[in-house]
């Protein structure tokens, strides 16, 4: 999905956009499996990471958001990242963000 700055990112939404950019998925894997979240990113960011700096010189805002959920929260939920991830996010000059979508019961 492209968003423009200026237009709403979603068609019902009245926010509008402060920046131009796109929303692209580079996971299939389940808000329940973070570290596989993890591992399809660092393929996905080894694989296009020339393309990735191209995308920088635009001077688009590039995050990369983890969807995460739990099961069973009993306090709070934490979410750790490997260094490396965070790493290969730094060299492509992305942020890192982590979009928490509640619990799932089973």
């Amino acid at each position: 999905m492209v968003f423009w700055k200026g237009t709403p990112r979603v068609q019902s939404s009245k926010r509008l956009s402060t920046t131009n950019g796109f929303n692209i998925s580079v996971s299939s894997s389940s808000g329940l499996d973070l570290p596989a979240q993890v591992r399809d990113v660092s393929k996905f960011l080894r694989r296009h990471h020339a393309e990735i700096r191209r995308l920088r010189r635009l001077r688009l805002l590039l995050v990369m958001d983890f969807g995460v959920n739990v099961r069973d929260q009993r306090i709070f939920a934490s979410f750790r990242f490997p260094l490396t991830t965070i790493i290969e996010l730094a060299k492509c000059g992305m942020a890192l963000e982590v979009s928490y979508y509640g619990e799932v019961s089973e």
